[in-house]
């Protein structure tokens, strides 16, 4: 009974688990075939947002929705198996605020600006519409959640004396702001500048993602070996008792009492 109701627990989180590490690839895959295909689109100058416009817009839109819901699951994910200690309420949810925020960007289009798509003008607009300005609501919620996030799970690292990540994480979390500040301040290079933040932002998910899965998947075997194990054990105990019964008389002297 008791192996029934965890293994699909522990599957189920796996599955989360799950959205969170594919959520990087999948963005990056399908944007950088967009970034390689339509027309006009300059890599180091434009971002990537920019190609939730024009004919093909749909598909950039379908792809932050689409991100943004694997993070969200992902952040379930590691609700349910970060044990208890820093990062382990903070972490999940500022990890669902980075999704949620992606989510919001993805409904709400940024207006079209620097020759994208082509025809637009060619520097900012002279006016922020309400859809632009919710993008960027979505896009500062989205990353300065993510970055607070790298800092809190730094310090459930440090206090588990794991160095490694505790110093990817910092580097993280100090990288994507530098980068949103370059990438604002040289409009020549905000594309480039914007795609490394993306980049390095869904990388340290993607590797927390996996890590925690992995851990996940560890604690399962183990239990299974631990199950079957006891098993075996209870069998074998079970078999002898049954042995020793068979070994019996067949007839016993009668006690009078």
């Amino acid at each position: 009974m008791h192996s029934k109701s965890t293994v699909p627990t522990d599957r189920g989180t796996r599955t989360l688990l799950a959205g969170a590490v594919i959520a990087g690839p999948l963005f990056f895959a399908l944007a950088i075939a967009q970034m390689l295909t339509r027309t006009g689109f300059d890599f180091e100058r434009h971002p990537l947002s920019l190609l939730s416009l024009g004919e093909f817009g749909w598909v950039q839109v379908a792809n932050f929705i689409a991100t943004g819901l694997l993070v969200l699951a992902g952040a379930i994910g590691l609700r349910r198996v970060m044990t208890p200690g820093p990062a382990a309420n903070w972490g999940p949810g500022l990890i669902a605020l980075f999704g949620a925020g992606t989510v919001l960007a993805g409904l709400f289009p940024p207006d079209a600006a620097f020759g994208f798509p082509p025809g637009a003008p060619g520097g900012v607009p002279a006016h922020v519409s309400s859809h632009g300005l919710l993008h960027g609501v979505g896009f500062d919620v989205a990353f300065l959640s993510l970055i607070v996030a790298t800092f809190v799970f730094a310090r459930r690292y440090r206090l588990r004396s794991e160095r490694n990540w505790r110093a990817y994480s910092l580097v993280t979390g100090s990288a994507i702001p530098v980068l949103i500040v370059a990438g604002m301040s040289l409009g020549r290079f905000m594309g480039l500048a914007f795609f490394l933040t993306g980049l390095l932002a869904f990388s340290w998910l993607t590797v927390v993602a996996s890590q925690q899965r992995l851990s996940l998947e560890k604690a399962s075997s183990h239990a299974r070996r631990t199950e079957e194990s006891n098993g075996s054990m209870s069998f074998h105990r079970v078999t002898k008792t049954n042995t020793t019964i068979g070994c019996l008389p067949e007839s016993l002297p009668i006690i009078r009492f």
